[in-house]
């Protein structure tokens, strides 16, 4: 049996097939238990063919290619109630400010580059900084949370994401420079986001088990309600007090976000026997396995893809509307990126019911036909005339976004299984964060290029359109590179 079975429990059973004992399912496994006389441990093997197996407490048994100890440790558990909904209200608290701010910036374009210091490219870069750098870094914040806590890391990125903020403004304070929005918004926020968007999801794991969809569709509503409050908010303070209004504003909403990062406790702890496991085969070997895998390289290569125009409309759609044809108001145009932000919301709570269902099984199907319709969409959008052309497109882009974000992980887990799903994700999201660097910078230099946002717009359909047709050919080829596999048994299930 191969490294699969570092998961099994003693309690549970033989392979018929091995002497190796065989996985858990879902429950938790019961403790082995000790005779008391001579401080042994008991394990019982469900098989006709073994007898009750002796051996000493904290032995160290070999199974497959993996050795497994049992030994009494203090070990953090899910209260699943309590205050764990705390945290999750906090957790939405933060997903607020930071995708409130990821979906609405771009409604302070006009401003930003009305003086001439700064051209749309050079301000867009600035927020592809930003938003790639909330991605790449997210390994490197697990492994904080891990050592000091996803209190203090949180914390720690609403004090560096509001001094890039407020640095942004300080430096220069009477136009915009390229430079201080570059380190400032670009790195330092795109570094304190990071910080607080990885606590804010990886904590929850930390405090629910058996609600920890539900817990996870709370906390991830703050994303989509920031995304329709914020460009508005927004809107009328860059109307009132300039850009130099906003960026103080958003620099006081991160440092404000310390409050919500606070209630990131360290979850309860109790005693318990657990499993300690020295694994022969180690994550690099599973990386390893990942990149050999073409699934996985179409699957990262695809979202690197879209993800070149994932931020495009919630960026540009406000600025192409205070433009001719449309020369709409201030207060229009902020509206279009909220009505992205409203119809995120439905969305995603409409399709994370699906994913949370047998058809979760369609997944991969549902999300392709939705990137091929948005980008579909997002061409035709071209070819508005009228400001409700592009209310209607900006509730389709909605929808797409939705969809997107709501079965992204399904997809991963469904075809890269449970064992490497971590790992598998969190590359994928590093490939996604590569893409943010350019995707809405090079949208600017079309637009600066062009001079109107036609190119943007078709360059944007394009990319999702071709993400699509990466994956269509998915289910084929995952099935292929399967059948040449060695079966593996899963961690996760008992045996067939």
């Amino acid at each position: 049996m191969n490294r699969a079975s570092a998961s099994i429990v003693a309690t549970d059973g033989i392979d018929p097939q091995s002497v190796n004992l065989v996985k858990f399912g879902t429950r938790r496994p019961s403790a082995p238990t000790t005779n008391g006389g001579g401080g042994q441990m008991m394990i019982r093997r469900r098989s006709s063919l073994l007898r009750d197996l002796t051996v000493p407490k904290h032995a160290i048994i070999p199974d497959g290619d993996d050795l497994v100890e049992w030994e009494d440790a203090l070990v953090e558990y899910a209260p699943d109630a309590g205050w764990a909904w705390v945290v999750a209200v906090a957790s939405l608290l933060n997903n607020f400010v930071l995708d409130g701010v990821s979906f609405s910036y771009g409604v302070l374009t006009q401003k930003m580059t009305e003086h001439g210091t700064l051209s749309e490219f050079q301000y867009h870069l600035c927020g592809s900084v930003m938003l790639g750098t909330t991605l790449i870094i997210g390994p490197l914040v697990s492994l904080m949370g891990s050592r000091y806590g996803f209190r203090v890391v949180s914390i720690l990125g609403s004090v560096i994401s509001a001094l890039g903020f407020f640095l942004s403004w300080a430096c220069s304070p009477e136009v915009p420079s390229f430079l201080a929005l570059l380190l400032g918004f670009g790195v330092l926020g795109g570094i304190g986001f990071g910080l607080m968007f990885t606590s804010s999801i990886v904590v929850l794991g930390k405090f629910f088990a058996a609600n920890l969809p539900l817990a996870t569709g709370i906390a991830t509503t703050g994303s989509a309600v920031g995304s329709i409050i914020m460009p508005k908010v927004l809107g009328w303070i860059v109307e009132a007090w300039g850009w130099q209004g906003s960026y103080i504003f958003l620099a006081g909403c991160c440092l404000f976000s310390a409050v919500f990062g606070a209630f990131y406790t360290q979850p309860p702890k109790r005693m318990e026997k657990v499993r300690k496991f020295t694994k022969v085969q180690s994550d690099l070997s599973d990386l390893w396995e990942l990149m050999a895998s073409p699934t996985f390289w179409i699957l990262s290569l695809a979202g690197g893809i879209v993800v070149l125009g994932y931020f495009v409309p919630s960026a540009f759609l406000a600025d192409r509307a205070l433009a001719p044809p449309f020369n709409s108001t201030t207060d229009e145009a902020t509206w279009l990126p909220s009505i992205i932000g409203g119809s995120n919301t439905v969305g995603r709570i409409l399709f994370g019911i699906l994913a949370n269902s047998d058809r979760a099984v369609y997944s991969l199907l549902f999300t392709n036909v939705a990137v091929t319709l948005g980008g579909i969409a997002t061409i035709g959008s071209v070819y508005a005339t009228e400001y409700w052309m592009l209310a209607v497109y900006a509730f389709v882009y909605g929808q797409i976004i939705a969809v997107y974000a709501s079965l992204r992980s399904v997809i991963v887990y469904q075809l890269v299984g449970k064992d490497k799903f971590n790992l598998a994700f969190g590359v994928s999201l590093f490939f996604m964060g590569v893409s943010l660097y350019f995707g809405n910078a090079f949208a600017g230099w079309l637009k600066d290029s062009t001079g109107d946002f036609d190119m943007t717009f078709h360059y944007t359909g394009a990319f999702f359109i071709l993400s699509a047709i990466l994956c269509y050919p998915l289910p084929w080829i995952y099935k292929y590179e399967t059948s040449k596999k060695p079966r593996r048994y899963s961690t996760s299930a008992s045996h067939p």
